[in-house]
């Protein structure tokens, strides 16, 4: 059993502080690929047909991991996990500023930080639930806030760290800074590990997680998981094909990274109103969660957050690849941008149809304080039997 520790206390607020700073680092990283994928293109005279693989594989493998990584925090600390995770980012970016095999570089910025960001920020979220209690709703969206502040400075760092070292010097830098993981994982003083490491065990973990027979026969679940698919499809997208589009038109890359910035305010800007809303009434406003309850109960949380991470990494495995193929067909960006919207209103009507028919989740979402009753939520995958990662206000009907 997992020792006890204090809740809600300021060594708590420095592990979210750290958590935050992992999200910075994947979110950040993941906004600059499509600057990543021009100055390549130009170094190695590619079409960008093999290049769209460094955005499949870095996102793909980071969401795609999360159930493996949930699982494989049953055996090892998280603090290891971590560590292992901010090493797997340094090296492939360090034998990027070093490569001059384009398939090399590929695979060293896509996969290895991709498969590094997972052990990294599914492990240190997880963790935030021995760490806090009545706060437990805040410091997971605050964890999280670093994220748009990466995709508000990133782009910016990319552009003029580019500019002075060049695109290999630029990683030799990056691989600097991603190492600084390591040095957040130091706090993570609490293991959650509580069985020896076994194979065969993480993968039926795993497999329960994400295969549950009851959901596999739910049209409803079929239903959630395509619209997801279709969202995260076009999620990445612009990040990837506007600094191409830009390219081709001639604007700056000055230009390019402050466009890029700008989602990454707003995205900063939702965060803070969500932090706002869950420190006066209560509620974890991240709406996946609160959604997945009221279609398929609290008991099945742990296998629908599951698919649904799953889900968003193969949606960026197969979105960056497809969409290049396309603009490489039509000879032009701009049908990209409009296939992207268009699975977007596509996944947005289908969430919509699906959820139709839940436990008035808008009710439930408007109710004040006083009427709530608060749930304890299991996270990926069990990490322990003494509560998850997702704490949030709901009321059973």
């Amino acid at each position: 059993m997992p020792p006890k520790v204090s809740k809600d206390t300021t060594h708590g607020w420095l592990v979210v502080a750290t958590c935050s700073a992992a999200f910075f680092l994947f979110i950040g990283n993941a906004s600059c690929l499509g600057l990543v994928e021009v100055e390549l293109s130009s170094l190695f005279k590619d079409s960008g047909s093999s290049l769209s693989a460094i955005n499949a594989l870095y996102n793909g493998l980071g969401w795609g991991l999360a159930p493996v990584v949930a699982a494989l925090t049953k055996f090892f600390s998280c603090r290891l996990l971590s560590c292992c995770g901010s090493f797997l980012c340094f090296l492939g970016f360090f034998v990027a500023s070093t490569s001059q095999s384009l398939p090399v570089i590929v695979f060293c910025t896509g996969a290895l930080p991709g498969i590094g960001f997972s052990l990294m920020v599914v492990s240190s979220n997880i963790l935030l639930s021995e760490y806090f209690d009545k706060k437990r709703p805040l410091a997971l969206i605050i964890s999280v806030i670093g994220g748009g502040m990466g995709i508000v400075v990133f782009p910016h760092i990319f552009t003029t760290l580019n500019q002075t070292y060049g695109i290999h010097g630029t990683f030799l830098i990056l691989s600097a800074l991603n190492s600084h993981g390591i040095m957040f994982s130091i706090l993570y003083d609490v293991s959650l590990a509580n069985s020896k490491p076994n194979a065969m065990a993480i993968l039926r973990q795993v497999y329960r997680t994400v295969f549950d027979p009851e959901l596999l026969r739910s049209a409803r679940y079929t239903g959630v998981c395509a619209a997801y698919l279709l969202l995260y499809v076009a999620y990445g997208i612009p990040f990837l094909f506007l600094p191409v589009k830009n390219a081709k038109t001639g604007l700056s890359k000055e230009v390019t990274s402050l466009l890029i910035s700008v989602s990454g305010i707003s995205n900063l800007a939702s965060r803070f109103i969500m932090a706002g809303l869950a420190s006066t009434s209560g509620i974890f406003v991240s709406i996946t969660p609160p959604v997945l309850i009221d279609l398929f109960g609290v008991d099945k949380l742990s296998s629908t957050l599951g698919t649904n991470y799953l889900v968003i990494g193969t949606g960026y495995l197969l979105g960056g690849p497809l969409m290049r193929h396309l603009s490489l067909a039509m000879s032009a960006i701009d049908p990209v941008f409009y296939t992207s919207a268009g699975c977007t209103v596509m996944g947005m009507l289908l969430i919509m149809t699906v959820s139709c028919n839940g436990r008035n989740l808008a009710r439930i979402l408007k109710m004040p304080k006083r009427h709530f009753a608060p749930v304890s939520i299991p996270p990926v995958l069990p990490v322990n039997t003494d509560g998850g990662i997702f704490t949030i206000s709901y009321q059973k009907y």
